[in-house]
């Protein structure tokens, strides 16, 4: 009885939340705005608590995958082993693929946040969920939609080119654009692959002068989407769309603002925020605030 007042106002222990992204090596900029996004929404659980959990709180476990699925992985067993209830990340869909993988052995929770590849939550795992759709749901509606524009211009656009980053986010992509596109009456008249990272898009812009395709549709990563358009710009070459698939770029405020006349005119289909919502504007703020360019995705 005597022990009770103190076991009464006892605080709960936090629950650990691995938040696990590529913020070091190629695809950094993206990661560092994910795990951003993730510390801001502990911020905002944890200034209530979790009333199921008598007022828990949240309690971040950085971790860095450096851009690769197998530094990823290993994140995952180092979390497990400091006791993490559930993990949050890895913005690229290799990077998933393992870390989801590696969750599964201990059952434990794993929400991928952006990774698109289907193949992600396709495998029967239990312990994976993602927060909106995969890239074959994001392929159709593309496609479909640039049909309608294409239809209601006239159909000026017959051919395309699609450029693409060589891991599991951009080949399945590219693939599912490929098989997509002849059925709405485009011809695919090549699709050229590109390492990540590329620094020099020269060679692949001078095949896209030769070939002369209507349509471009990139599928890459920022720093790699970035500079083909701008060495697209650079080499004055200028179909008659830009028409992007989860561009890791167009999909920016960083870029459009870096970047505004390569930017112009360029469409993007991707999971994008509502304007409408209130909270989506004050969190962009307060990234930007913080020097960072952060689009908030909000799915209804």
């Amino acid at each position: 009885g005597l022990a009770f007042p103190v076991f009464a106002g006892a605080q709960p222990k936090p629950v650990k939340v691995g938040i696990l992204h590529p913020v070091t090596g190629a695809i950094a900029y993206s990661g560092q705005q994910c795990r951003e996004g993730a510390l801001m929404a502990i911020e905002d659980i944890n200034k209530a608590g979790i009333k199921s959990l008598g007022g828990a709180k949240l309690e971040a476990m950085l971790g860095d995958a450096q851009s690769t699925p197998q530094a990823g992985a290993a994140e995952v067993e180092k979390m497990n082993e400091a006791g993490c209830s559930a993990i949050v990340g890895a913005y690229a869909s290799a990077i998933c693929l393992a870390t989801t993988q590696a969750a599964a052995k201990y059952n434990l929770p794993h929400i991928v946040d952006v990774g698109v590849a289907d193949q992600i939550v396709e495998r029967g795992l239990k312990n994976t969920f993602r927060f909106g759709p995969g890239y074959a749901t994001c392929a159709q509606v593309a496609v479909n939609n640039l049909h309608v524009l294409n239809t209601i211009a006239g159909k000026p656009a017959k051919t395309v080119m699609i450029i693409h980053e060589e891991s599991l986010f951009g080949t399945g992509t590219a693939n599912l654009l490929s098989r997509e596109l002849p059925g709405f009456g485009f011809e695919v008249k090549e699709v050229v692959k590109h390492a990540n990272p590329t620094r020099d898009f020269n060679n692949i812009v001078l095949r896209m002068k030769a070939v002369n395709p209507d349509i471009v549709i990139p599928a890459n990563y920022y720093n790699e989407y970035a500079l083909l358009v701008r060495t697209m710009q650079q080499q004055k070459v200028s179909p008659k769309a830009i028409y992007s698939v989860l561009g890791g770029a167009a999909s920016s405020y960083k870029f459009v603002k870096e970047f505004p006349e390569a930017a112009n005119g360029i469409i993007d289909c991707n999971h994008w925020f509502n304007p409408k919502d209130k909270r989506a504007t004050d969190l962009r703020k307060r990234v930007e605030a913080k020097g960072l360019f952060f689009t908030y995705e909000v799915f209804n």
